[in-house]
């Protein structure tokens, strides 16, 4: 997020996250951008803007991409830790491919 941030501060914006979202707020000259402003800019100068916000726009899609796939990652590992821990308590093996084993529950010592 800081280097997002870094990134936008650079390219003349600025970047704030909320639950909600990214927000991002144009800067000229030190102070915010109002749609006015904008409008007078010259072609040129407008163009340059757009430019950097669709550069910047990827880049925030480049990140909420990774943390989706972050999250995805993390579901899956606490879904198999979960499966482990229970394996475990109900004392119950895993084995190389991720199944628990009922060979505690079948062995001589379970009967013995």
């Amino acid at each position: 997020m800081r280097e997002l941030r870094l990134q936008a501060k650079a390219a003349g914006f600025q970047l704030k996250h909320s639950r909600r979202g990214f927000f991002v707020t144009a800067f000229f000259q030190g102070k915010p951008l109002d749609p006015e402003q904008f409008a007078a800019m010259d072609p040129q100068t407008r163009a340059e803007f757009q430019h950097k916000q669709q550069v910047l726009s990827q880049a925030i899609q480049a990140v909420l991409q990774r943390v989706a796939a972050l999250r995805e990652e993390m579901e899956r590992d606490i879904a198999q830790l979960s499966k482990t821990m229970v394996g475990h308590s109900h004392g119950l093996r895993p084995t190389e491919d991720g199944r628990s084993s009922l060979a505690p529950l079948f062995s001589d010592q379970a009967h013995g």
